[in-house]
């Protein structure tokens, strides 16, 4: 992917509407998401104990 195409999907990204949500698993665990954007969906999972929010803008 070349430099100019990341920076406008990014610039896109950035201006999407983010919704925020959690719930909770059969077996108690909570799971909190982010959903923006369009296309297909993409799972991103953050390690190191590290919260999703900094990938967000709206933080």
């Amino acid at each position: 992917m070349s430099c100019i195409a990341a920076m406008s999907l990014a610039a896109a990204a950035q201006q999407a509407k983010v919704t925020e949500g959690r719930f909770t698993t059969n077996d108690g665990t909570v799971l909190d998401y982010l959903e923006a954007g369009s296309g297909q969906p993409l799972v991103m999972v953050p390690g190191c104990g590290r919260k999703a929010s900094p990938l967000s803008s709206t933080s």
